[in-house]
C-alpha cells in the first residue's frame, strides 16, 4: 500500500468516526429545538464555535488570513448555512431519524454536482454502493408508514444544498488553510442567521442540559466535525465522502431509539444493514476486483 493509499484510508476512516458525531447531533438538536428557537439555536451555536476556533488555531488564522481565503470561506458558508437553517426547520416537524434519512439523500446529488463542478465521474464502485445505499434509505424511510410533510420536503431541499456543499469543500479545501476556510464558513452561518432572525419568534428557556447540548452542539458537531471535514475530504473524493456519510440516519436511529423513544422497525434495520453494504461495496470495491482480476492472472500463467 503506496503513501497516497494509506493517507487516503485513513482520511475515510477519520471521515466515518465523524459521522458519529453527526448522527447524535440530530438527536440532540430535536431536544434543543425544544427549548430554543431554530435561528436563535444557530446563531448561539456559531458564535460559541467562532470563539473556540478562534482560539484554538489564532496564530494559523492570522498568518493565512486575506481577502481570497476570506470570500472562499464565506462562499463555501452559503450552501452550509442555508441546509443547516432548512435542516432545524425541518427538524421540528419530523422526526430525528427521518431527518437524518433524508439528509442522506445527498448521497444521490454530490455525484451529480461533482460531474458539473468537477467534471470527475465517479467510480463504478461508487456507483454500485450509490444504488445499495438508495435502497437501504428507502427502507429506512419507510414511505409506507407515513406521509411526506413539509419538514422531509425541507430536509430533502437540504440534502440538495449539502451535496452541493460537499464538492465546493473538495474544491476550496485543496487551495486554501483549514482553520481560515473552517472559520469563514461558520462566520457565514452566523451572517446568514442574522439575516432570518428578524421573521423568526424568538424562545430561549435555559437550562443546564441546554446548556450541556449547546456546548456538545458547538464544540463537536460543529468546529470539531467541520475542521476534520475540511482538512480530510480533499483526500478522498466527494461522492466517496457521502458515501461514507450514508452511515449518519443508522447512527441517528439508534440514539433516537434509545433516547427519543422513536420506533425501530424490522424494514428500516434492513434499511441499515443496506446502507452499511453500500459503504462497503464502494470501499472495498476497487481492492476486490483487483483481487480477483490477480487471481486470474495466477490461473492464467499455471
Amino acid at each position: 500500500m503506496d503513501n497516497s493509499t494509506k493517507l487516503q484510508t485513513k482520511a475515510e476512516l477519520i471521515l466515518l468516526l465523524m459521522t458519529f458525531i453527526w448522527g447524535s447531533s440530530f438527536v440532540i438538536s430535536k431536544i434543543l429545538l425544544i427549548n430554543i428557537s431554530s435561528i436563535l439555536y444557530l446563531i448561539i451555536r456559531c458564535l460559541i464555535s467562532i470563539f473556540i476556533l478562534f482560539i484554538i488555531f489564532k496564530k494559523d488564522i492570522i498568518q493565512n488570513f486575506n481577502l481570497k481565503n476570506m470570500l472562499c470561506g464565506l462562499f463555501l458558508g452559503i450552501p452550509l448555512a442555508v441546509g443547516l437553517i432548512l435542516q432545524n426547520y425541518g427538524l421540528q416537524i419530523t422526526t430525528a431519524s427521518k431527518s437524518a434519512y433524508l439528509s442522506s439523500l445527498m448521497v444521490i446529488f454530490a455525484p451529480i454536482f461533482q460531474i458539473i463542478i468537477l467534471k470527475k465521474r465517479p467510480s463504478v464502485g461508487n456507483f454500485v454502493g450509490i444504488v445499495i445505499v438508495l435502497i437501504g434509505i428507502y427502507f429506512l424511510t419507510n414511505p409506507e408508514s407515513s406521509e411526506i410533510n413539509i419538514g422531509d420536503l425541507l430536509n430533502i431541499i437540504a440534502a440538495i444544498l449539502f451535496g452541493l456543499y460537499t464538492v465546493l469543500l473538495d474544491k476550496f479545501s485543496r487551495e486554501i488553510n483549514t482553520s481560515i476556510l473552517s472559520l469563514f464558513q461558520i462566520m457565514c452561518t452566523l451572517l446568514i442567521g442574522f439575516l432570518f432572525l428578524p421573521f423568526e419568534k424568538i424562545k430561549f428557556d435555559i437550562n443546564a442540559n441546554i446548556v450541556f447540548g449547546l456546548l456538545y452542539m458547538s464544540i463537536f458537531a460543529t468546529v470539531l466535525t467541520i475542521w476534520i471535514q475540511t482538512n480530510y475530504q480533499k483526500f478522498t473524493t466527494p461522492t466517496k465522502a457521502v458515501i461514507i456519510f450514508s452511515i449518519e440516519p443508522v447512527i441517528a436511529t439508534i440514539f433516537a431509539s434509545y433516547i427519543l423513544n422513536e420506533s425501530f422497525s424490522t424494514i428500516e434495520t434492513i434499511g441499515a444493514i443496506c446502507i452499511l453494504f453500500g459503504i462497503m461495496i464502494s470501499e472495498l470495491w476497487e481492492t476486490i476486483f483487483n483481487y480477483f482480476k490477480s487471481s486470474n492472472k495466477i490461473i492464467v500463467n499455471d
